[in-house]
């Protein structure tokens, strides 16, 4: 009986093995076909939001006695505010040794013909401006991209350049998906998506930086430094499993 048994157990794991081989072969069939269907859309995708933001970074300033709103030129916006509201925030995370450590965020709630809006500030710039302050806008599509306040200037990314980032984002993991589905092990798969998703950072940056020139060498240091925890959970993957 106890032979018997062992036989029927094995060929039960015998199955369970064959059925779970099939289930992650069609997994990976479904995660190539959504990916590829993507990459295949992105170029379009991209060029979109592309073209818009080569728009802005052309664009000059509006000339005297342009009417806010009025979108028929491409050029800038500018405008003042007032400074209506301050405000602060905190994150806090907390380590695998239970150290805790906390960013505070500093924003300001300005108003100006359009409308009030929150906008992110550096320390420096909240620490000097008071309820009240006169703030010189810039504006883009309607959203603000420039800011001077109490002698500092803060700069935000336009619709278009964030929208482009988020779409090169998308691309660069939706390659990653392809590549896994196609080429890598199962023993690897986990080293490989966390160290593609460290290197998105990386990967978006040096991308942007290519098509616009905009990146000078601390830029290029700072994408390299955030690629390297990315290059060594591949590379330790890679000796850990021998691509097996």
């Amino acid at each position: 009986m106890g032979a018997l048994r062992r036989l029927r157990a094995r060929r039960f794991d015998q199955r369970a093995e064959r059925r779970l081989r099939v289930l992650l072969v069609v997994l990976r069939v479904l995660v190539l076909g959504v990916a590829v269907y993507g990459l295949v859309h992105c170029p379009s995708w991209i060029e979109e939001r592309y073209r818009a933001t080569v728009v802005y970074r052309n664009a000059s300033l509006c000339p005297a006695g342009h009417e806010p709103g009025d979108t028929a030129d491409d050029c800038i916006e500018r405008t003042t505010a007032r400074v209506v509201d301050m405000g602060t925030s905190r994150s806090c995370t907390t380590d695998s040794n239970g150290l805790q450590s906390c960013t505070t965020y500093y924003s300001l709630d300005v108003r100006h013909a359009r409308g009030t809006v929150s906008l992110d500030v550096e320390e420096e710039t909240y620490d000097d401006v008071d309820r009240g302050d006169r703030a010189d806008l810039r504006l883009w599509d309607g959203a603000v991209v420039r800011m001077e306040v109490a002698g500092h200037t803060e700069k935000y990314l336009a619709p278009a350049e964030s929208s482009l980032l988020w779409r090169l984002a998308g691309t660069w993991l939706l390659l990653g998906a392809a590549l896994t589905a196609l080429v890598f092990p199962r023993s690897f798969l986990p080293f490989f998506a966390g160290g593609w998703l460290l290197l998105t950072l990386s990967a978006v940056g040096v991308t942007y930086g290519v098509l616009f020139g905009v990146s000078g060498f601390w830029e290029w240091l700072l994408y390299a430094a955030f690629g390297v925890p990315g290059f060594w959970c591949l590379v330790g993957g890679w000796r850990a499993t021998g691509f097996r």
